[in-house]
């Protein structure tokens, strides 16, 4: 016998918005390697279903950024979303502060492939999040 667990994906939680008035922020050039990279990382989110073509009102600039082992992870300058998004409060009430765990407590951190875009957004909340990559 075979089995495994299943999670259900949890339920998008819709977004406050302290304006309907489209936010729009200009891409900024970027230099041909990193734009290669940004089309095959948006190829790559596209074909897994994780993003999808958008004809939105609303963008922000995205970018790329070189990690250690030398591939690139794809990041969305969000300053401005944000700035118009009413704040949620903690998410996750109960969690210990940062400030509280010892010093020489020992942490791991990961690296959540492809974790932002694995966030279930409402509906409604998707064309917020919009981009744009030069041709």
């Amino acid at each position: 016998f075979l089995g495994a667990a299943t999670v259900e994906p949890p339920k998008p939680i819709p977004l406050t918005w302290k304006t309907e008035k489209p936010v729009w922020v200009n891409q900024w050039p970027l230099p041909k390697q990193k734009l290669e990279a940004l089309h095959l990382l948006a190829n790559e989110q596209l074909e897994k279903g994780h993003i999808e073509p958008s004809f939105s009102p609303w963008n922000s600039p995205v970018f790329v950024i070189q990690k250690k082992s030398g591939k690139w992870r794809m990041l969305t300058d969000l300053r401005a979303v944000n700035a118009v998004i009413q704040p949620m409060g903690p998410l996750q009430p109960g969690l210990p502060s940062l400030a509280m765990i010892p010093k020489d407590w020992p942490l791991i951190i990961i690296d959540l492939k492809d974790c932002f875009f694995t966030i279930p957004l409402a509906e409604q909340d998707c064309e917020k999040f919009a981009f744009t990559i030069p041709a």
